[in-house]
């Protein structure tokens, strides 16, 4: 059977972030290992979705959540 290949839209789509976040992790290395092109798209194995999704969730514990503040109005007397 052949193995699962993702694009990096797929994965970015997946997980909630941009195609930008998931290029920035696509070292040299990373792409000899886990990608092959085919045409113009590049095609991610499971085992390099793997690390990604790894990346991803483990920086995601330390992502501040948005918090909203109260303002208050000051009047002009």
């Amino acid at each position: 059977m052949p193995e699962k290949r993702y694009t990096i839209k797929q994965l970015a789509d997946e997980l909630g972030v941009t195609k930008p976040g998931v290029r920035k992790l696509m070292t040299a290395n990373f792409r000899k290992q886990y990608t092959e092109t085919v045409g113009n798209r590049i095609l991610i194995n499971s085992a390099g979705a793997k690390v990604i999704r790894k990346h991803f969730r483990n920086n995601g514990d330390n992502v501040f959540p948005e918090t909203k503040t109260e303002t208050s109005r000051n009047s002009f007397r």
